[in-house]
């Protein structure tokens, strides 16, 4: 009898260790703020949370499928591994929010602000994007195919070892952002800025780069294999051991372009050898 008492009190021990605070789950589950809450691994579907204040909520390995947090303040909270499916957070104060391995498939971002965020292996397949502000986030290994970004901004965001499939980045700022061994076949960005951007051994093939300023960037090791980099600004990038085999590049600017190693359908005049000091 004894030992059964003492498991169970070690059991319950634990147990509280590891649980929720009741008082925060009841105020959340009634209202639609909960500052500093803690909410780990509270379920809620379709939860209705419009402009609501959660800052430096604890909310990890949550699941708020379908939900509305329009408007809403995230700053600096946790959501670590939540699963964010489809959840509306649109125009909501997302900044330093921690998203690491999160579920945000089908999620509306749009006008959202997640700078100095981590989404480390977060997966946002078919999310919307459009007009959000993502500068100096973590987005390292993350999925982000058949989804739209629109007019966002990634500037000196980390995005290596991403997948970026077929998704529109068409007017996006990725000015001084890293994108190293990244997937982006298929995907659509015209009209964006690159400067600076260090893009090596990632994949751009069959992609749309029409008009994108390119000044500065590194395209090292990459593929642009039947790329569209028509009325593209690549002044000043090195294309070292670049593979560009069909891509059409006859409109583009290329005054002081690195030609190493690289494949190219036809040869660009007045292109730096290998033999050039660029870094």
């Amino acid at each position: 009898m004894l030992k059964k008492l003492l498991v169970t009190a070690v059991s319950m021990a634990t147990l509280s260790s590891y649980s929720f605070d009741t008082n925060d789950v009841i105020k959340f589950r009634t209202g639609n703020s909960c500052y500093q809450c803690d909410l780990r691994y509270e379920i809620n579907f379709r939860k209705q949370a419009p402009g609501g204040d959660f800052r430096g909520a604890y909310m990890f390995n949550v699941n708020f499928y379908k939900s509305n947090f329009v408007d809403s303040d995230f700053q600096s909270a946790n959501l670590i591994q939540a699963d964010l499916n489809f959840v509306d957070f649109s125009r909501s104060n997302l900044n330093k929010v921690a998203l690491r391995l999160a579920n945000l498939t089908g999620a509306t971002l749009r006008s959202a602000k997640i700078n100095q965020a981590n989404l480390y292996g977060a997966k946002l397949d078919m999310a919307s994007l459009n007009r959000a502000e993502l500068k100096t986030s973590d987005l390292q290994k993350v999925s982000f195919k058949n989804g739209f970004a629109v007019n966002a901004v990634f500037s000196y965001a980390n995005m290596s070892n991403g997948s970026f499939r077929s998704t529109n980045f068409s007017k996006s700022r990725f000015i001084g952002s890293i994108m190293n061994n990244s997937d982006f076949y298929g995907s659509n960005l015209s009209s964006a800025n690159l400067a600076s951007a260090i893009v090596q051994n990632s994949d751009l093939s069959n992609t749309d780069l029409s008009f994108v300023n390119f000044d500065g960037a590194s395209l090292k090791g990459s593929k642009l294999i039947n790329a569209n980099l028509s009325g593209a600004n690549l002044s000043n990038v090195d294309l070292t051991d670049a593979d560009l085999t069909g891509a059409d590049y006859e409109t583009a600017l290329l005054n002081d372009v690195k030609v190493c190693r690289t494949k190219l359908p036809k040869p660009i005049k007045n292109s730096l050898d290998c033999d050039s000091n660029r870094s």
